[in-house]
């Protein structure tokens, strides 16, 4: 018989002769972003008897022993399928499951994925602003598509800046500056509205990295001047010291020797107070 879509198909010819342990179990490996071991499917009170006959029938696959997931077709049928609140229910389950792993860079990045996905927008959040950076450090620009999906709406200041000052970051990484500066100009309003002036001054310095970047030093030098007060009101003295070496670069390129020497003096004044700097 000639169906007329692919979703009638699966629909027809598969899901409706499974039964309801097996509708479960697929639901549940569709949710996954990864291939998972046994323990991760016990998690949701599955009957697991039945991941042989659904492994049989090419609906799910053995990765390795006690490892398994699905086929993307399922897994895309699935989570379009999916009611609201089994989706949110399965996705907080798998948050609690990797919550009880040993930490990692992955298992954190799932964690944060599943959290946004059950609506445990805050408990997500706070572990972007916690770990995020150590997570871009080792190469997982992917956070970005997560931060992306935040709701920004009721969102406190306190939070917001941090986050889409890493959000920034990433994007000046990509080369992707105009997106990066408006979110810069968003996070460094939060940043204002929280009283987080350290946070304030490491987006001023993003803000001048660009301006740099796009050929605009007068631009940046005045980033960098701005950031300077907010460290020297501080007694921010790493943070000042990078300021100044960069306003040294900056009078370089502007062929100005006698103020990048004077700011390059500053650097060495301030690492001479302090010893923790050298």
């Amino acid at each position: 018989a000639f169906h007329d879509t692919l979703e009638h198909y699966v629909t027809k010819e598969i899901f409706s002769k499974l039964s309801g342990e097996q509708k479960r179990v697929l639901t549940v490996l569709s949710i996954f972003r990864e291939s998972v071991p046994l323990d991760a499917l016990l998690a949701h009170e599955l009957d697991i008897d039945v991941l042989g006959s659904l492994v049989e029938q090419g609906l799910a696959r053995q990765v390795d022993t006690d490892v398994y997931d699905v086929h993307d077709l399922i897994r895309e049928f699935l989570v379009r399928s999916i009611d609201e609140q089994t989706k949110q229910t399965v996705h907080s389950t798998c948050a609690n499951y990797y919550n009880k792993l040993s930490k990692s860079s992955e298992t954190t990045l799932e964690q944060i994925y599943h959290e946004l996905a059950s609506e445990r927008q805050q408990e997500a959040i706070e572990k972007i602003v916690e770990f995020g950076r150590q997570l871009v450090s080792q190469g997982h620009l992917e956070l970005l598509s997560l931060i992306e999906s935040v709701t920004l709406d009721r969102l406190e200041e306190s939070l917001m800046a941090p986050m889409m000052q890493l959000q920034g970051d990433i994007l000046l990484m990509l080369g992707r500056f105009e997106q990066a500066s408006s979110i810069f100009e968003t996070a460094s309003k939060a940043a204002k509205k929280a009283n987080l002036p350290v946070v304030y001054s490491e987006i001023l310095g993003s803000q001048a990295d660009i301006a740099m970047k796009q050929g605009q030093t007068d631009k940046a030098l005045s980033s960098h001047k701005e950031a300077l007060e907010v460290q020297v009101e501080l007694g921010d003295a790493k943070g000042a010291a990078r300021t100044y070496n960069n306003m040294g670069y900056l009078y370089r390129r502007k062929n100005d020797r006698g103020k990048a020497l004077e700011a390059y003096s500053e650097v060495e004044a301030i690492i001479s107070s302090d010893e923790s700097l050298l």
